[in-house]
């Protein structure tokens, strides 16, 4: 698990360091927090996710962009009623979404954008999968605020999490 982690650090690193050296574009750093929603082969609800996100984004118009992100999202279940019935279950789930993303501005300071792509898993007991992220948010010259629905699936399973979101705009 170490490894991921600092392969998943470096390869941040990298990417802001390369997109950070265009001119054009907008760089956002941001971090989400959420409550998980069928969650796994089970199907629990009730879990924290935490997250990073990045993107990068260019204007296609005067009120649309689009670009690519990236980021790293844990989830950690919640359960409970378990420890009463001294079960153990691995319920606890880590992604990488890679994914395109558009970023609509409905009116100067209300937008909504979405990202579509594959979440890599870093859990040897999930799956990646489809990544959909659509959100809403109110938006300022330097940072974002949004909520929005995170959806990985695949064949077999399901991962969901509504989440609340703040971006910084470099």
């Amino acid at each position: 698990m170490t490894k991921k982690v600092l392969f998943l650090l470096v390869v941040i690193l990298g990417y802001t360091s390369i997109l950070h050296a265009q001119t054009s574009g907008q760089f956002k750093l941001g971090v989400n927090i959420g409550i998980s929603v069928d969650a796994g082969p089970s199907n629990v609800d009730g879990g924290i996710s935490l997250g990073i996100d990045t993107a990068y984004l260019w204007d296609i118009s005067p009120k649309s962009k689009l670009g690519i992100s990236s980021g790293y999202e844990y989830n950690e279940v919640i359960i409970p009623f378990m420890a009463i019935f001294n079960e153990n279950i691995e319920e606890n789930y880590s992604f990488i979404p890679v994914s395109a993303q558009w970023h609509y501005n409905i009116f100067p300071k209300l937008f909504f954008a979405s990202e579509l792509g594959y979440a890599i898993s870093l859990t040897s007991h999930f799956n990646g999968g489809l990544y959909f992220h659509p959100k809403i948010g109110f938006e300022k010259t330097t940072w974002d605020i949004y909520v929005g629905y995170r959806s990985i699936t695949n064949n077999e399973e399901n991962y969901g999490s509504f989440n609340l979101g703040f971006e910084y705009k470099f």
